[in-house]
């Protein structure tokens, strides 16, 4: 039984609020009669075609509702997600002309005068049967003719400025060619448009159907309001644009979405364009090429605001494509690599000139492609600037829909101005608190990473590890760099989120790097600290440059007992006594594994969580501060549903880490010999005499792998195969299936569109004050001693002689040897 849904019905720029909705009560028909109702007064008409859709906020995706099946479906997809907002919307699907059954191809002319402009109409007389002698015009498209009883003749001198406006039902065009061409018009391509000699094929040949097979589909009419927002933009739709200016009688937007509209088909099919007519009311072109027939007529409707297609005649079939077109202008381009450039802002224009040949097959020259990236480029600082303008609005939107989101925005008071200067921004969803405080092992690794967007900054995060051992962020804050005020007003905040009390026990790990030690000192006073000992090994290297004690440090540091502790920084001893010295002079409890705290039942020595979290957001860090948190709101959203459901399905009761865990150990188990006397103590052998005690009891083993982690290390499943038992059971409850659905249990939800956000007055904030620093800015990222070099483009010389590198044969040391 599903639950009860809100559901909101958008229509253009109104939303209808439909309140608690039971889904098995509703159909698709009574959704749209409903809102139909509220919007106009009235029901659906039976000339009216209204389509229901719905775009999924976890994807983007978006649907069309034509049945009650998919209708349902869509509530159990919300279900499944735990959402009970639903956002539908209703588009109103435009008619295409139907004609009579005995005028099929829409050549009679209408007995309703048209007195606009003082134009005397063409009078038809339809009662007088049809003559059997064809004229000569008739006999060559096919077509059954009317006979037209011309009484009186039609006025002829008129000014090329009065167009006349044809009622929707009545719109023909030929009344309109024969009312808005001037008489001493000489264009060929006028004259011989006249009444009576338009063929069939003149005016329902498809521009996708080159064969001239009728289509009379009405599926895929644009939008007649005149709205440029349903322009189509994206690259992935271009392959379909044709379907945009299909069939004679078509609405197509307003005279500016028509002629993109036609120019975008031009592009694609490979032509020219010339144009006939082009103001304010009319929109004739033909091919360039004399060679070519094909020509394309549009006119505005009676509202001088939306256009339609009058005809679409010729085939192009004998016309060469045109490779370099002059269609495909900067602003063109900027529309249909738009996405590309922003993802690519550095790109080169090879790469943008390869990228419209590959998809589109033209080729532009490199001031197209610099225009184009410099139109969309002025787009995305523009966007930079915007977005901080609407942070407060944003974060009031983020607290509406999400009861218990912590939102803080900070102002910098050293910068005067008539707006407030932006500082900082805090964001920590009740979801990811909850999870962490309720399910997840009490460890935060904190880190930064910089924005290279239009202002910089950098992007501070406090991550935890869930039951599977995969990231689950608890808090994010933008500021202004790295440095101890920052860590502090982030640690500050992030303390009132969560709430903690000093009484439980908690660990930060970190690099140590830019105040963050001092800020944990101030703010969480009691909390355990770690070293990330990734960082400390790149310290190491950049002292020592030896890359062959560099897998001992990591031995030492991994060691879960103070044994095998010693017995790996006695080999780092051996190796260097300088290395073993400098290592020790961190402290131990910081870094080693052996000294950590058993109860927080993690044995993590380096901070890899957080570098996990910044690839995780790397592809949005240049994105403008608003879409960036956009972007990480809707990633965790749909994470939090992902692993909840993933959870939910698990038929298991430890997660899929720990039972690779426990298989991967029970293979080398098999090999231990287990001794048992009496009580809770077992002795286990392995191959090369090491003994090792285990604590059925107190749940220990000497290797403390066990006591560390809350898994059962080698030796205790040893123990458990002897005593016939399940190594399952004996796992820590961090790692169940309990805990772990617990962890996702928070909802996150999504919010409306930036147009719907709730009201709330605040004064506008400006973006931060960028410091540029002194000299060239770099291009490379600066590289940690003990990271590989980036692989370049050098080659290297062969000698010709000897065949080894790094010398030619004029240089060949065996070659001097020789003489």
């Amino acid at each position: 039984m599903l639950p009860s849904f809100r559901v909101h019905v958008k229509y253009v720029d109104r939303v209808v609020d439909m309140d608690l909705i039971e889904p098995g009560d509703c159909s698709v028909i009574s959704l749209i009669n409903e809102a139909k109702k509220v919007l106009s007064g009235y029901h659906i008409e039976s000339w009216e075609t209204w389509q229901l859709c719905i775009t999924y906020p976890w994807n983007g995706q978006q649907h069309v509702l034509t049945t009650d099946e998919q209708l349902m479906l869509c509530f159990e997809l919300f279900d499944d997600r735990h959402m009970g907002f639903i956002e539908f919307e209703l588009i109103l699907v435009p008619n295409a002309i139907q004609y009579p059954e005995d005028d099929p191809a829409g050549l009679l002319c209408f007995n309703e005068p048209v007195e606009e402009n003082n134009i005397e109409p063409v009078q038809e007389n339809i009662a007088e049967p049809v003559e059997e002698n064809y004229s000569e015009a008739v006999q060559e498209n096919n077509v059954e003719p009317v006979e037209v009883n011309y009484d009186e003749p039609v006025e002829t001198n008129i000014e090329e400025d009065n167009v006349v406006q044809i009622e929707e039902n009545s719109e023909e065009e030929n009344v309109c060619e024969d009312a808005v061409n001037d008489g001493n018009d000489k264009s060929s391509v006028d004259n011989e448009y006249e009444v009576g000699e338009e063929s069939e094929d003149d005016s329902d040949v498809s521009l996708v159907d080159e064969k001239g097979d009728k289509d009379y589909r009405n599926e895929d009419h644009c939008q007649p309001d005149g709205d440029e927002t349903a322009l189509v933009v994206s690259s992935d739709e271009e392959t379909t644009l044709t379907r945009i200016a299909r069939y004679y009688g078509q609405i197509t937007g307003n005279a500016k979405f028509t002629r993109d509209v036609i120019k975008r088909y031009a592009i694609q099919v490979g032509f020219t364009l010339k144009k006939i007519k082009n103001d304010r009311y009319r929109y004739t072109v033909t091919c360039k090429n004399d060679a070519c027939d094909w020509r394309l007529h549009a006119s505005c409707l009676t509202d001088k605001v939306t256009f339609m297609i009058r005809s679409v005649r010729g085939s192009r079939l004998m016309c060469p494509r045109v490779a370099e077109n002059k269609e495909a202008t900067s602003r063109w381009v900027a529309s249909v690599l738009g996405n590309f450039i922003r993802s690519n802002p550095n790109g080169k224009v090879k790469l943008f000139r390869n990228e419209l040949q590959d998809k589109f097959a033209v080729k532009v020259d490199s001031q197209t492609i610099y225009r184009a990236k410099k139109i969309v480029l002025e787009t995305l600082k523009s966007h930079h600037v915007e977005a901080y303008a609407k942070l407060r609005k944003y974060g009031n939107a983020i607290r509406s829909y999400n009861p218990g989101t912590d939102v803080m925005v900070a102002m910098n008071p050293d910068v005067k101005s008539d707006n407030p200067t932006f500082l900082r921004f805090y964001l920590s969803f009740k979801a990811g608190q909850l999870g962490f405080l309720n399910a997840c092992r009490p460890l935060i690794g904190l880190d930064g990473c910089h924005l290279s967007g239009k202002f910089g900054g950098v992007l501070l995060s406090a991550t935890a590890l869930d039951e599977d051992n995969c990231i689950i962020p608890i808090a994010i804050c933008i500021c202004e760099s790295e440095n101890s005020k920052s860590w502090m007003w982030f640690l500050r905040q992030l303390r009132d989120s969560l709430g903690w009390d000093d009484s439980r026990r908690i660990c930060f790990i970190s690099d140590r790097q830019k105040g963050c030690l001092k800020a944990l000192a101030k703010e969480w006073p009691n909390a355990y600290t770690r070293y990330c000992f990734r960082h400390i090994v790149a310290n190491f290297m950049s002292t020592f440059k030896n890359h062959k004690i560099n897998w001992k440090l990591w031995h030492v540091a991994r060691a879960a007992n103070r044994a095998s502790f010693e017995q790996a920084l006695a080999s780092v001893r051996e190796e260097n006594q300088n290395a073993a010295n400098w290592l020790m002079l961190e402290p131990v409890e910081k870094w080693a594994g052996h000294a950590f705290e058993p109860t927080l039942k993690a044995d993590h020595v380096s901070n890899n969580m957080s570098e996990c979290f910044n690839s995780w957001i790397r592809e949005d860090r240049d994105k403008p501060i608003l879409q960036l948190l956009e972007n990480f709101r809707r990633k965790i959203m749909v994470r939090f549903c992902e692993k909840w459901a993933e959870a939910e399905k698990l038929n298991d009761t430890i997660t899929p880490y720990a039972r690779e865990n426990l298989t991967v150990k029970e293979k080398e188990a098999r090999k231990l010999q287990v001794f048992h006397g009496r009580g809770c103590w077992y002795e286990t052998l392995d191959q090369a005499g090491v003994k090792i005690l285990v604590n059925t009891t107190d749940s220990t083993c000497d290797c403390r792998m066990w006591q560390m982690t809350g898994l059962p290390c080698t030796h205790d499943i040893a123990m458990f195969m002897y005593n016939r038992e399940f190594a399952h059971d004996h796992v820590h409850w961090y790692y169940s299936k309990e805990a772990w659905k617990m962890a996702y249990n928070g909802n996150i939800n999504p919010i409306l569109d930036e147009s719907r956000w709730p009201e709330f007055e605040s004064e506008n904030i400006k973006p931060p004050v960028k410091k540029t620093k002194v000299g060239r800015p770099k291009k490379k990222r600066t590289r940690a001693p003990d990271e590989p070099r980036a692989p370049n483009a050098t080659f290297y010389k062969r000698c010709s002689l000897c065949g080894e590198l790094g010398h030619n044969r004029v240089t060949c040391p065996s070659e001097g040897l020789n003489q």
